[in-house]
């Protein structure tokens, strides 16, 4: 596999540089091919609102945050959702504040 030079810099270098990637791009930075971080989604591994967001609705392309899916590989799924953080059913992500929370 080649990789394409990006005014003098690999493409996976400047992908890192990038805080929000898509699956090909993320792919490029992690060990898992795109169809295994499909497969990660689809499990319910990578969560929609915390790892991954659809900002154009249902049926848009999943575009990834990079520093949560780094904290997924370094702390696996302890750290999926943070203490007062709670993930509906639609994917949606609500963050309780104050001595109320979770």
């Amino acid at each position: 596999m080649h990789r394409v030079l990006i005014q003098g810099v690999k493409t996976s270098e400047a992908a890192s540089r990038r805080e929000f990637l898509y699956i090909e791009q993320l792919a490029e930075l992690v060990p898992w091919s795109p169809q295994a971080i499909r497969t990660l989604v689809s499990r319910g591994k990578l969560k929609q609102g915390v790892h991954f967001f659809k900002p154009m609705g249902p049926t848009s392309r999943p575009i990834f945050r990079w520093s949560a899916v780094r904290d997924f590989i370094e702390n696996g799924d302890a750290n999926a959702t943070g203490e007062g953080t709670i993930v509906l059913a639609n994917g949606a992500v609500v963050i309780v504040e104050g001595d109320d929370a979770v």
